[in-house]
């Protein structure tokens, strides 16, 4: 933008120059002129019939009327190069040390990154160290919980087998203790039965008679007969004979005492 005002200006400099020469050339070529005629005027004969001079007006030059140029696209700037100046020992050295110094931090960040690579690499296999410990000890916690719910299923069956056997073994035993004290029962029973004359088949002469006793072996309530021998005068008889063997004798065992509370009696004769 400036290289083209400097050149607009000389331009308009340049104009000025050449309308002054213009304007000098006229005013000397108008004075020439007028020497010349006035000179011819003085050198004619008396005769000559004199005439006035009348000064012609020169002509004037036409002033052109300037031409408007268009104005100019401003040219782009040109672009100056820095011319290169020739390094000094100073710059050369802190060009060195810049290098060296770019150098060393490259190479700290190349060491940081690899003892950060070798951390990473040791923490994952820290952590995969720990998952396979993890993981064994899962396994062997699940082991030792099956083999202990193994041992101990294996002792509930052992003590629910020998639980059984002793209580098939006591249901045994309650139950010859049971048959021992109704043998009692009936023994105590026998001295108080009579056997009816009219009895014909003896053998297979059997009434049941269900009492219900207190815990002590009393009667409560008079015993019913519940299955009848076929000859009601030995039914009778059989009736008779348990209310005078009352109180009956009863185990001393718990288990039994229970059951004892309600008994169906089958007396026959001896």
């Amino acid at each position: 933008m400036q290289l083209w005002r400097d050149v607009a200006a000389d331009r308009e400099e340049e104009g000025k120059i050449t309308t002054a020469v213009q304007s000098l050339v006229l005013i000397g070529l108008f004075f020439f002129l007028f020497f010349v005629q006035f000179s011819w005027h003085f050198s004619l004969p008396q005769s000559v019939i004199q005439v006035s001079l009348v000064p012609t007006p020169i002509a004037q030059p036409l002033r052109q009327k300037p031409t408007i140029e268009a104005e100019p696209q401003p040219e782009p700037e040109p672009k100056i190069e820095p011319q290169p100046q020739k390094p000094t020992e100073a710059d050369i050295a802190l060009e060195k040390k810049r290098e060296e110094e770019l150098k060393r931090k490259e190479e700290e960040e190349k060491d940081r990154r690899k003892k950060e690579e070798e951390q990473q690499r040791k923490e994952k296999k820290r952590e995969e160290e720990l998952k396979r410990k993890k993981k064994e000890e899962e396994k062997d916690r699940r082991k030792k919980e099956e083999e202990q719910r193994k041992e101990e299923e294996r002792k509930r069956q052992a003590e629910a087998t020998q639980k059984k056997a002793e209580l098939s073994a006591r249901r045994e035993e309650l139950e010859n203790l049971s048959n021992i004290y109704v043998g009692r029962i009936i023994s105590s029973i026998e001295p108080y039965l009579i056997t009816p004359a009219s009895a014909q088949d003896v053998d297979n002469l059997v009434v049941v008679v269900e009492v219900l006793l207190d815990s002590g072996g009393e009667l409560l309530g008079i015993p019913m007969v519940v299955e009848s021998s076929g000859l009601p005068q030995y039914d009778e008889e059989a009736v008779r004979a348990v209310m005078k063997a009352a109180p009956l004798p009863l185990p001393k065992e718990r288990e039994l005492l229970e059951e004892f509370k309600k008994l169906r009696l089958h007396i026959s004769p001896e």
